[in-house]
C-alpha cells in the first residue's frame, strides 16, 4: 500500500495499539518502520507524529542501530531523529549516532577531496574521467556529502585510457588490490568492468571503471553518448562533471537489482533522484531503459521507491507496471529480503533466480547462465585443498566439485531456485 492511501488514525488510538502489530511503512516491527520513516529526505510531519506515538511504547534501540548500520542509514537516522524525535531518543543512543555521523562526515570530506584531486590529476594528463555514485551522488541528492555513506570512489575512464589512469594512480601512492598475472588481467579486461586500487596508507579505495557492469549482465551502455550528456554538481565549491540524473537513476537501479536491494540506502538513492528531479523526462527515461534492455530493472526499482519511501510515479510508469507483473514480483521479493536473513546457499539460489527474472529477453539471460555454469563447475582452490590429486588426474576435480556442492548443500538450493524462478509472459 502507499502511505497516501492510508486512513488517518488519531494519535490516541495509536497509543493504544501495540508496536508489533501496526506497520506504517511496510516493516514488520516498529524499529523497521522507524528506519523507513527516517530514510526519507523530508519525512512527512503527520507521519512523524504517528511515529512519535508508537515510539512511546518502547524501541529496541540496539536492533535499530544494528539494522540502520547494515543498511547504511545511520547518518540519515541521526539527522531525522535529531530534528523531529530527539526528545524520545536516549542520551547514549544520541551520542553513538552523533559520533558515527561526525566520523562519516569527516571521512566523506576527505574522500571528496581525494576524488577532486584525482579528477584534476587525470585532466592534467589528458585523461577524461567521470566520478559517479559516492560523493557526487550524495551532493546531487542531499546538497552535501555527510548524509550518505560511501566507502570507495567510483571513476569512469575510457577503456583506451585505463592503463594510463591505473599507472598514474600507482605513481600517486595507490596499489592494485591483488597481484594478477598477464592472463588474469586480460581476462578481467574482457569480462569485467573495473579494477580496484587502494591507497597504501589505507585511507581511500578507487574503483576504476571502463564499463558499468560486467559482461555477464549484458547491459549495452552507450558510453559515447553518455560522455556527451554529463551534468555538473557542486562539491566543496567546485563544479564537477558527473552522470546526468537520468543516467544515475539507471545506474543505481541496476546496482540495487544486482545486489537484490539488500541495503535500503540504494532505494534511498532512487527516491532521492526522483525528488531532486521532479520534472524528469519520463518518455526519454523509459526509452533509454528499453535501449539498455533494462526496463524491468528500472520499473521494479521505481516501485520499491514508491512503496517504501513514497516516491511519486507518473501515469506512464504506472501503465508500464500494470503491463509487467514480473516487476511487481521482483519488488515484492526484494521487499521481503530487506529485513530478513538467509543462509548462503539459499541466498545464492534466490539471487540467481532474481537476476535471470529481471531480464525480459532470453538472449540477455544467456551470458549470466553461462557465467553461473562456469562458476559452479570450474574447480576452486578450496576443491584442490580438500582433495589433493596429482597433476595428471586434475581433470577429476571437475567431477569432485559438483559432488562436493551436492554433499554440502543437497538439492535445496536447486528447489529454491526453481521455486523463485517464475517467469511470466509479458
Amino acid at each position: 500500500f502507499s502511505i497516501a492511501e492510508m486512513i488517518p488514525l488519531p494519535v490516541k488510538d495509536l497509543q493504544e495499539t501495540t508496536t508489533r502489530t501496526v506497520s506504517l511503512y511496510g516493516g514488520s516491527r516498529l524499529e523497521e518502520d522507524l528506519l523507513l520513516h527516517c530514510a526519507r529526505i523530508t519525512p512527512r510531519p503527520e507521519m512523524t507524529e504517528r511515529m512519535r506515538a508508537l515510539m512511546l511504547n518502547g524501541v529496541d534501540w540496539e536492533y535499530l542501530l544494528t539494522t540502520g548500520r547494515h543498511h547504511g542509514l545511520l547518518p540519515l537516522l541521526y539527522w531525522n531523529l535529531k530534528s523531529s524525535l530527539g526528545e524520545i531518543v536516549p542520551a547514549g543512543v544520541q551520542e553513538e549516532l552523533r559520533d558515527h555521523f561526525q566520523r562519516n562526515a569527516l571521512r566523506n570530506l576527505f574522500l571528496s577531496g581525494e576524488m577532486l584531486r584525482i579528477v584534476q590529476l587525470f585532466r592534467e594528463h589528458g585523461l577524461g574521467a567521470i566520478p559517479f555514485k559516492g560523493p557526487v551522488l550524495a551532493a546531487s541528492i542531499y546538497g552535501e556529502t555527510s548524509l550518505r555513506e560511501f566507502i570507495d570512489l567510483d571513476i569512469l575512464v575510457r577503456k583506451q585510457d585505463l592503463v594510463a589512469a591505473r599507472d598514474l594512480l600507482m605513481r600517486e601512492g595507490y596499489a592494485m588490490d591483488t597481484a594478477m598475472t598477464k592472463a588474469q588481467q586480460d581476462a578481467r579486461l574482457r569480462s569485467g568492468c573495473a579494477i580496484t586500487l587502494s591507497r597504501r596508507d589505507g585511507k581511500a579505495i578507487v574503483d576504476l571503471h571502463w564499463e558499468f557492469t560486467a559482461l555477464k549482465f549484458s547491459l549495452p551502455f552507450d558510453l559515447d553518448n553518455l560522455w556527451g550528456r554529463l551534468e555538473t554538481v557542486s562539491i566543496a565549491g567546485r563544479q564537477v562533471a558527473t552522470l546526468s540524473v537520468l543516467d544515475h537513476l539507471m545506474l543505481v537501479s541496476i546496482h540495487g537489482a544486482k545486489h537484490r536491494w539488500e541495503r535500503l540506502e540504494w532505494i534511498c538513492d532512487v527516491a532521492g533522484l526522483l525528488l531532486v528531479q521532479p520534472k524528469l523526462n519520463w518518455e526519454r527515461c523509459l526509452e533509454e531503459s528499453t535501449k539498455l534492455r533494462a526496463e524491468r530493472i528500472l520499473l521494479h526499482a521505481l516501485l520499491l521507491a514508491n512503496k517504501y519511501l513514497g516516491a511519486k510515479l507518473p501515469p506512464i510508469v504506472h501503465r508500464k507496471l500494470q503491463a509487467d507483473p514480473v516487476a511487481h514480483s521482483l519488488a515484492a521479493r526484494a521487499g521481503e529480503n530487506l529485513f530478513s536473513e538467509s543462509s548462503t546457499a539459499l541466498v545464492t539460489a534466490d539471487e540467481t533466480a532474481f537476476h535471470l527474472q529481471m531480464r525480459e529477453q532470453f538472449s540477455d539471460r544467456m551470458p549470466y547462465v553461462l557465467y553461473q555454469v562456469r562458476r559452479w563447475m570450474i574447480p576452486t582452490e578450496r576443491d584442490r585443498s580438500i582433495f589433493r590429486l596429482p597433476a595428471f588426474l586434475s581433470f577429476l576435480y571437475y567431477l569432485f566439485r559438483p559432488a562436493r556442492l551436492l554433499f554440502e548443500y543437497g538439492l535445496h538450493p536447486l528447489s529454491q531456485f526453481l521455486k523463485n524462478f517464475r517467469l511470466h509472459k509479458s
